[in-house]
């Protein structure tokens, strides 16, 4: 993305990125203060698979887009009703906390 707005001197966006002025007060850290390079999928692998989270295994890759994402509407929030314990049924139509 800096290799775009580098090649871009004429963008508005350039002088925010590359003309920053100072930091005023020595506490301050901005974001462009350190600009080394970072991949983020293999960061986020990384740190995936060193997880201490109970069935991390499960999903291999979480950079990739699981099956039955994409499900309608209806049946995410019927899921999600059932999961919260919220689920309208014949004997409690309506549940209070």
């Amino acid at each position: 993305m800096l290799q775009i707005f580098e090649a871009h001197p004429n963008w508005p966006v350039y002088a925010d990125v590359f003309e920053y002025p100072p930091p005023r007060l020595a506490s301050r850290h901005p974001v462009w203060s350190d600009m080394t390079s970072v991949d983020t999928v293999m960061q986020c692998r990384k740190d995936w698979s060193s997880a201490s989270v109970v069935n991390h295994t499960i999903i291999t890759d979480p950079t990739i887009r699981q099956p039955c994402f994409d499900l309608p509407r209806h049946t995410w929030s019927l899921m999600n009703r059932f999961r919260t314990c919220l689920a309208q049924i014949g004997s409690h139509p309506i549940t209070f906390l």
